[in-house]
């Protein structure tokens, strides 16, 4: 399946898209610093195709990486 990055994704709209994403298989990536909302992922993780990256978007390096590892990226 796909490879998503999605930033922002512990708000409510993410959390429903990663859920949905994860449970059909696609390897799912999320870039958040879970300053709101710490707990609307934790359903997830027992996933192994589902990664919490808890760092900042505005980190450029670490973005850089990221795109190129990812087919899809949902901001």
């Amino acid at each position: 399946m796909s490879k998503i990055l999605i930033t922002g994704g512990a708000g409510y709209i993410g959390s429903m898209l990663c859920t949905k994403l994860v449970e059909a298989g696609h390897e799912v990536t999320v870039v958040d610093l879970l300053k709101y909302n710490k707990s609307s992922l934790n359903h997830l993780y027992f996933y192994k195709n589902f990664k919490l990256i808890c760092k900042d978007i505005r980190n450029v390096s670490l973005m850089k990486k990221l795109v190129k590892k990812h087919e899809f990226i949902i901001p």
